[in-house]
């Protein structure tokens, strides 16, 4: 999936603010490098990434450790025909990190089988060069409960409606 020209500004400006050294440099470009094209043959890099220990939080679950998180990424990833980030933005220090981003998916049941696009933000702890603690931020709504055949249209209605 492409990115767009405005969103790539972003990225290599974000790349170029690491390339100057701050923050923990390695690690934002694995994490970012892994994310921009998600799917189940990178799975093996969660390790060089993620903490044994990790604690992953998003607004479907909370996993405990790599073994959780590699479970739910297969689960999630097993019918995607597509899954990207496209990373708009983010800080990383020593100890801890955040990052923008927009995640674009393909998923035959969503949509009609056509592209979802959600903006969402991530925060995170770090210990040793690895996260150890990932807290992710996006629109459930926007995601799944808007983009289902029959109640997706109600959904997006309500929405348009509020104030």
């Amino acid at each position: 999936m492409k990115l767009t020209k405005e969103n790539r500004n972003r990225q290599q400006a974000s790349q170029a603010i690491l390339a100057r050294g701050d923050g923990d440099n390695g690690l934002a470009l694995k994490l970012s490098a892994f994310y921009q094209h998600l799917n189940a043959d990178k799975l093996n890099q969660l390790s060089s990434i993620y903490s044994q220990d990790v604690v992953f939080i998003d607004p479907v679950a909370k996993h405990i450790g790599l073994n959780q998180l590699t479970d739910y990424f297969e689960r999630l990833l097993k019918n995607c025909t597509a899954c990207c980030f496209e990373i708009l933005e983010k800080n990383f220090h020593k100890t801890e990190g955040w990052m923008t981003w927009t995640l674009v998916f393909v998923h035959p049941r969503l949509n009609y089988g056509q592209r979802v696009e959600v903006e969402g933000t991530s925060l995170f702890k770090i210990a040793d060069s690895k996260i150890t603690y990932q807290r992710d931020y996006y629109d459930m709504g926007a995601m799944l409960y808007e983009n289902l055949p029959l109640i997706g249209p109600f959904i997006k209605l309500i929405r348009r409606r509020l104030p």
